[in-house]
């Protein structure tokens, strides 16, 4: 598939995706609005995080935007894989919003916060799992504006909440760890797997 050998490449060629990143950018985006197959939305969440987690979430441009608000729709979706990967991906987003993104993605978050709240006890452990630590990224946005304001872009891009948020992929090789336990096969809604990135340095991700 197109858009898991994306995210082979990304593992494999980081250059190669920092080279062709606009491009590689617009094919995900439009992976994420597949109107057929959820198995190409899947694919295309998990490509975007490990990307996002190469490029540091740097030079998105108004990629950041489409990106944020498709991710969001998707966080209540039935599939527990999609939903999963939806809460990782939003909260690498909230880790690399940066000022220039920062009214936006918290007007994104106040819209979110039900959904944040309601599957922090998710049918699947592994969901709730992943939006605890989605909840918590997004946690300074959710705060009264006297109350935050980061010191500077690189403050808010943190590293160690990235690796945690992306921890979440697994620790062995792209495409070889299964979906989580509760996801089934049935009417070819749920897929065979999560395919995580390669071995990444452990982080505090794992609560």
């Amino acid at each position: 598939m197109a858009m898991r050998s994306l995210g082979t490449m990304a593992c494999e060629t980081p250059d190669k995706v920092r080279k062709y990143k606009m491009i590689v950018l617009d094919l995900l985006v439009h992976g994420l609005y597949d109107p057929v197959s959820s198995e190409v939305i899947h694919e295309s969440l998990k490509t975007l995080t490990i990307i996002l987690g190469k490029i540091q979430g740097k030079g998105l441009g108004s990629f950041f935007i489409d990106i944020t608000l498709r991710t969001r729709t998707l966080l209540d979706d039935e599939n527990d894989s999609l939903r999963y990967s939806a809460f990782v991906l939003f909260g690498q987003l909230a880790a690399f919003a940066g000022r220039k993104w920062k009214r936006f993605f918290t007007r994104q978050v106040k819209q979110t916060q039900d959904s944040l709240l309601t599957h922090l006890q998710d049918r699947n452990p592994q969901v709730a799992k992943a939006c605890k630590t989605t909840f918590r990224a997004c946690s300074p946005y959710l705060r009264q504006r006297k109350d935050y304001s980061f010191q500077s872009e690189e403050d808010q891009r943190n590293p160690k909440l990235c690796r945690q948020l992306v921890s979440e992929r697994g620790q062995e090789r792209f495409s070889q760890i299964p979906c989580p336990p509760s996801v089934n096969a049935e009417g070819g809604r749920a897929h065979q797997g999560v395919t995580p990135i390669k071995r990444l340095r452990p982080s505090m991700f794992q609560l």
